[in-house]
């Protein structure tokens, strides 16, 4: 459950500011139908690489099957990359998720990302 409006503002503003934290959402138009967010986690094995979780995947339920969603998890596999990690893990919330074992087409999504 989203805390409340001015909670919700405060946490947004630290998770903008704290640089280990990418906060990646899908839009449609004007109109938001998806977020994501990488951390990524300093590590003192693996050569000091870094190693991320990707957390809090949402995306809009009309527009699910859409591509939305793996377009978040590939653009965030690629900042992963990009930052050193040696991997990146995520846990689904409910069992009747399946791992992602290709990419769908955006159908008239775009991302940002902070």
């Amino acid at each position: 459950m989203p805390a409340g409006a001015e909670a919700s503002r405060e946490v947004l503003r630290s998770i903008i500011s704290d640089r280990s934290r990418h906060l990646c959402v899908a839009t449609r138009g004007d109109e938001v139908v998806g977020s994501a967010e990488l951390i990524v986690v300093p590590n003192l094995t693996h050569r000091a690489s870094p190693w991320a979780v990707i957390e809090d995947v949402i995306v809009d339920a009309a527009v699910r099957g859409g591509g939305a969603g793996t377009a978040l998890l590939q653009h965030l596999a690629t900042v992963a990359r990009a930052n050193g990690c040696y991997r990146s893990s995520s846990t689904p919330a409910s069992s009747a998720l399946t791992p992602i074992a290709c990419i769908e087409s955006l159908s008239g999504c775009s991302l940002a990302c902070r």
